[in-house]
């Protein structure tokens, strides 16, 4: 197994600890499963004397107060496990009783010699990290641990011996042979690397995907289903599992996305820009044409109602225009339901202002000019919001002043094929504050991981924005 360099030990733990609650859980229940030997052993006397079956029931109590420190050592050791079956390419082998038994004792020569040191002491303790295999790795782990105050010294050397036998063992596990190309993929990898912000497998994961697409559409469609029921909560959980099952789906034409993406982007309790971000504005129409099927009436539905958010009822109208610029929708049947919407379906009423004026800029993108009459009659009546197109530019549009708008709305709204691209913006890895002083570590000072690391706060598209102008974030910054 190749020593795993500082700046991809860092990148690894820093997307791992992005990862919602569900995902984390996934991989420490990996890792009990996988290495049962070594996290019994970890676990606290008063709890192992019980035997192996009282002890796992034990551990499915996470408020137990016997494990708030095998916690600490199980959530980071779930990171730090992945991180050696990630650059191996390959599941790890169980460690013996034998094995771990040794490793045990190794350790222990290593850290009698730190008994009695304060934390600045054990960090300029070169051999405690040089002799470990993986030092890059487990410097950082170290760094984090101890630059948490809340520990004792007593408990910060418990903790690091702990991970210093899971990384050394890790490490043996793994065996001699080089990683394996290309790596060992299953369902549950696949979600947790498309769970985490900036993870280094990424786009790796994504490439992967179709090669297990009928056990991966339900998992996603679970993820969604979460999100309808409990938008509230989804809002502020860390990951990224959402945002690709959205894509994916809509890149395999699952129908079956549709009723949950209708309802995502129907929310009103909750704004859907607040789960969903920009991808209403930049890729919505995109992803509701490719999922909607045969229900057009819904999507004409979502709409019609003047409820929902007016950038959803926007993507809706272009969702049928894309359907048209794909072949899949008559232009004339798309036409007329336009000419339905200036005349009768919609109500001249200030809810409506800003659905009228996307369905003038649809007849601009589609050079429909035989609605011209109707589009100047709403304007006549005060039913568009002419701040976001009017009849001025209607008139220069139809002159062919603007070029071809047909032809530009083609090229923007191109089915999605390439997933890891539509969502490249989820390469970059997330802030997280990590130590800035290289004095304190022999490797990266890799971030608290916690149970486990939450984003900030996000900022409503209704909220005041941050920079302080007194407008609505979506009216300031959010613009940006």
């Amino acid at each position: 197994m190749h020593v795993i360099s500082r700046d991809r030990a860092l990148a690894h733990w820093k997307a791992l600890n992005g990862l919602s609650t569900d995902a984390f859980r996934l991989l420490e229940t990996r890792f009990l499963k996988e290495q049962s030997l070594l996290a019994f052993t970890a676990l606290p006397e008063d709890v192992t004397s019980a035997g192996p079956d009282q002890a796992l029931a034990i551990l499915e109590r996470p408020d137990d107060p016997r494990l708030a420190g095998f916690r600490q050592f199980a959530s980071r050791a779930a990171i730090a496990v992945e991180i050696f079956r990630r650059e191996a390419g390959r599941p790890l082998r169980a460690l013996t009783e034998d094995e771990v038994g040794a490793l045990f004792e190794e350790s222990l020569m290593v850290f009698d010699r730190a008994a009695g040191k304060d934390r600045d002491s054990i960090r300029g303790d070169s051999n405690i990290f040089t002799s470990v295999a993986q030092r890059h790795l487990f410097s950082g782990v170290s760094a984090a641990v101890l630059g948490d105050r809340s520990l004792s010294m007593d408990e910060c050397l418990r903790l690091l011996l702990l991970l210093r036998v899971a990384v050394e063992g890790f490490h043996r596990a793994c065996g001699e042979a080089p990683a394996t190309v290309p790596p060992v993929w299953d369902v549950e990898r696949i979600c947790i690397a498309l769970s985490a912000q900036g993870d280094p497998l990424r786009r790796e994961a994504l490439a992967t995907a179709e090669n297990f697409r009928e056990e991966l559409v339900p998992a996603f469609i679970d993820e969604l289903k979460f999100w309808v029921a409990e938008p509230e909560i989804a809002v502020q959980e860390p990951g990224t599992l959402g945002f690709h099952a959205i894509h994916l789906l809509a890149a395999w034409r699952e129908s079956s996305a549709w009723p949950l993406l209708r309802d995502l982007f129907s929310l009103t309790e909750t704004d859907p820009h607040d789960l969903l971000g920009d991808l209403i504005t930049e890729d919505g129409s995109i992803v509701l044409a490719m999922v909607v099927g045969d229900r057009l009436e819904e999507l004409r539905a979502l709409i019609e109602d003047e409820r929902l958010d007016d950038f959803v009822r926007g993507a809706g109208i272009d969702a049928l225009t894309c359907l048209v610029a794909w072949g899949e929708l008559p232009r004339a049947a798309h036409i007329e339901y336009l000419r339905e919407l200036l005349t009768m379906r919609l109500r001249t009423v200030p809810e409506n202002r800003h659905a009228f004026a996307c369905v003038v800029s649809a007849v601009c993108d589609l050079e429909a000019w035989e609605l011209r009459p109707e589009v100047e009659a709403a304007c006549a009546r005060g039913a568009v919001d002419e701040t976001i197109v009017s009849l001025s530019f209607v008139a220069e549009a139809q002159e062919g002043r603007c070029g071809s708008l047909w032809a530009t709305f083609c090229d923007r709204h191109q089915p999605l094929n390439n997933v890891a691209d539509a969502t490249g913006y989820l390469d970059k890895l997330p802030e997280i504050a990590t130590s800035s002083d290289p004095e304190e570590r022999d490797g990266p000072a890799l971030n608290q991981p916690g149970l486990p690391y939450h984003a900030p706060p996000k900022v409503g598209r209704n909220d005041p924005c941050p920079c302080g102008s007194g407008r609505k974030f979506k009216k300031c910054c959010g613009k940006q």
